[in-house]
């Protein structure tokens, strides 16, 4: 009996492996040199990759091929070395990859604009289940379609990576984070004129643009890069190493973390044109500029002396005629303040976190927090410059013992020294 037993135990594992081994992708490689998705010979083995019930293909295009997409074709996974593209003419296809894409080469999905060369192709839309990485030799262009990823977008190319997309809703979907690695460029949005040879073409100054922007929603967007965005967004959270530009669009979030630079672009637009960019924490609003609402949370990040988290709103001078404007800031909600790299600041030491133009501020941090420093003896006030535009944090000595019961006799002296976190309410 327990020969039987494990005689049966056997079969079955060998049943279970043989039927997973049947449901394996099949890897069908590009051999073709210029062609279309839908040729069959330009295939190894020849079979248009397209799964079926019982078919999954895991299509593969090496540097030497460039494919058209021809049709709207749904694969398993995709490698791409070479160049991928949409059509000259016809309907515009969707390709669909169920589990995830990997971009070395060219991906390029369209081309949008009246002010772009070559002209305008076709586009194609893309939607990949699981995660989309463009490496670091890819150059990734969409055009006035969709992309929907329901993984993690990886960007780590120094090349100018491109999201183009026409206005309407749910545009650019990313389910899981979006990480734009450093030493690259991703633009979020791009609006119909950008570049040296869009400058003032309509007047009063600014460039033609349109009307809103192409709508994105991101789960959690990492910037360690240069980020460009034209593009109506959501986040649950925006974190910022590197080059954050806000040209148009709101962008809404429920927390910023911010340890590189964040701009409010106005460097080619008119006072009314301002009027289109907004980055709102918190509560979401219809306001522009930067809005903070008493649920919103800065994590500013403090990486050294001169390594730390930015925020400008202005001021910028208009050209011809050098006027001075800015956004609006509005402050409420938490500031938290956080030490890293090992970075402990010196007293006296401050750090200008926005910048504006000149009564241009309105309201206040509700709560202030930060880390431990000066062994646990150290704070940092927030100065609200409106007349000068800028709010600066300034590590200073706690008060000594005796003035600080004197300003503050609820809070016992030794409870004071072992808090590792402190908060205030602002002044």
């Amino acid at each position: 009996m327990r020969r039987n037993a494990t005689f049966s135990f056997i079969v079955v594992v060998i049943g279970l492996v043989g039927a997973n081994s049947s449901h394996a992708d099949t890897i069908s490689t590009w051999t073709g040199g210029l062609g279309n998705w839908s040729t069959a010979a330009d295939w190894t083995p020849p079979a248009v990759p397209n799964n079926s019930a019982g078919t999954k293909y895991a299509a593969t295009i090496g540097s030497s091929g460039t494919t058209t997409l021809d049709i709207s074709p749904t694969i398993d996974s995709l490698a791409l070395d070479g160049t991928l593209m949409g059509p000259s003419s016809g309907p515009a296809p969707l390709l669909t990859v169920v589990k995830g894409a990997t971009i070395s080469g060219d991906l390029l999905f369209g081309f949008g604009g009246e002010f772009y060369e070559p002209p305008q192709l076709t586009p194609a839309s893309l939607s990949v289940g699981g995660d989309l990485k463009i490496g670091s030799s890819g150059l990734f262009i969409v055009g006035n379609q969709s992309v929907k990823v329901g993984g993690n977008f990886t960007n780590a190319s120094p090349l100018s990576q491109v999201l183009y997309s026409a206005t309407g809703t749910d545009v650019f979907r990313v389910s899981g984070t979006l990480t734009n690695q450093p030493s690259s460029v991703l633009f979020l949005g791009l609006g119909r004129c950008f570049g040296a040879g869009c400058g003032y073409l309509q007047p009063p100054y600014g460039p033609l643009r349109p009307a809103i922007g192409p709508t994105t929603s991101i789960g959690t967007l990492v910037n360690k890069g240069q980020l460009f965005s034209w593009s109506v967004t959501t986040a649950s959270a925006l974190v910022n190493y590197g080059s954050t530009t806000f040209i148009e669009g709101s962008t809404d979030v429920r927390s910023v973390k911010n340890g590189g630079t964040i701009t409010l672009s106005n460097s080619c637009c008119s006072i009314a044109q301002e009027e289109t960019v907004g980055l709102n924490v918190g509560t979401a609003t219809t306001r522009f500029g930067y809005n903070q609402s008493a649920n919103g949370v800065l994590d500013e990040l403090l990486l050294g002396s001169s390594s730390y988290g930015t925020i400008a709103a202005g001021p910028w001078r208009i050209p011809p005629v050098g006027q001075e404007v800015g956004y609006p800031v509005s402050l409420n909600g938490t500031l938290d303040i956080m030490l890293r790299n090992g970075f402990s600041p010196t007293i006296g030491e401050s750090f200008t976190i926005f910048t504006f133009a000149p009564g241009f501020l309105s309201g206040t941090f509700s709560n202030i927090e930060w880390d431990a420093f000066d062994h646990g003896l150290g704070r940092f006030l927030v100065s609200y410059n409106n007349s000068a535009g800028d709010v600066v944090v300034t590590a200073e000595a706690a008060p000594e013992p005796n003035t600080l019961l004197l300003v503050a006799p609820a809070l016992g002296f030794a409870f004071w020294l072992r808090r590792q976190r402190r908060s205030i309410t602002s002044c």
